[in-house]
C-alpha cells in the first residue's frame, strides 16, 4: 500500500516514477489509486501505465478502485 498525495496527469506521473525508481532500485510494483477512481479515466490510467511500461518493461502494474457506479 502506499499513499495518495496528489493527482498527476501521465506524464506527471511517468517523470515521478521514473525519479523513484532512480532513488529505490528495488521499485518493482507501479500501483494507481485515488484521490478519486483509477478506473473512472481509464485512457488517462492506460497512459501512464503504457508510458512507464517503455521505460521500465519489468515492473509490475496495479490498479487499486473503489469501484465504480
Amino acid at each position: 500500500p502506499g499513499v495518495v498525495s496528489e493527482k498527476l496527469t501521465p506524464d506527471q506521473a511517468l517523470r515521478k516514477v521514473i525519479a523513484v525508481a532512480n532513488e529505490v532500485p528495488q521499485l518493482s510494483v507501479l500501483g494507481i489509486a485515488g484521490p478519486g477512481d483509477a478506473c473512472y479515466d481509464w485512457e488517462k490510467t492506460k497512459a501512464t501505465f503504457d508510458r512507464v511500461i517503455r521505460e521500465i518493461p519489468d515492473i509490475k502494474l496495479c490498479v487499486s478502485t473503489n469501484g465504480l457506479v
